[in-house]
């Protein structure tokens, strides 16, 4: 009788051990945006994103051969696709970054580093998506536009999700995500369930 009760319970326990992060609750979250949503009905897929919203860190970077005043941005947002309208918890989600700087080669290559209380996650290189110029006026440099394309295993994303401190490295630049950001990360996680 004893036996099967202590087996019973150290299964409990080590299930419990090894469950996922939990997924951020359905709550009223504070940032300049919301989680929207567009169904295509040719393909049968719904997509859940938050739009570009800035980086403030990167407004504040070390930019090489930069003045005071910089035209320099970088945006970030997130995304995943389900099947049909009715959610279902997604195997992966996108991250994409909107980079507006004066010279390419400023990043030194496109790898993506996300660092989460302590913890680094090698992404991989991101994906050039989309590229090109914009000058604000016949004073101003020219800016190179960017955007830049990563994926992240459902796990990588919650565990950014229950983060307190999240920083992004692209190549050699490093910068923080506030707390506006980690709001937008965590609204989007608690839509990937029903």
């Amino acid at each position: 009788m004893i036996l099967p009760l202590i087996l019973a319970m150290t299964l409990c326990l080590t299930s419990f051990a090894q469950s996922p992060q939990s997924v951020p609750a359905k709550r009223k979250y504070s940032y300049p945006g919301k989680i929207e949503s567009t169904y295509d009905r040719s393909k049968d897929q719904t997509t859940l994103f938050f739009q570009l919203m800035p980086i403030t860190s990167g407004a504040s970077l070390d930019w090489e051969g930069t003045d005071v005043v910089s035209d320099e941005r970088l945006n970030l947002s997130m995304y995943f696709t389900h099947p049909g309208q009715t959610v279902v918890t997604p195997k992966w989600v996108g991250l994409g970054i909107a980079s507006a700087i004066y010279d390419l080669n400023q990043y030194g290559d496109y790898t993506l580093t996300i660092t989460h209380d302590s913890h680094a996650l090698n992404i991989g290189k991101m994906t050039v998506q989309d590229k090109g110029e914009i000058r604000y006026s016949p004073q101003r440099q020219t800016v190179k536009r960017q955007l830049l394309e990563a994926s992240l295993s459902y796990e990588q994303f919650i565990s950014i999700a229950n983060a307190k401190k999240v920083k992004l490295k692209i190549g050699h630049k490093e910068f923080s995500l506030d707390r506006e950001n980690l709001e937008a990360i965590r609204d989007l996680a608690s839509h990937t369930v029903p």
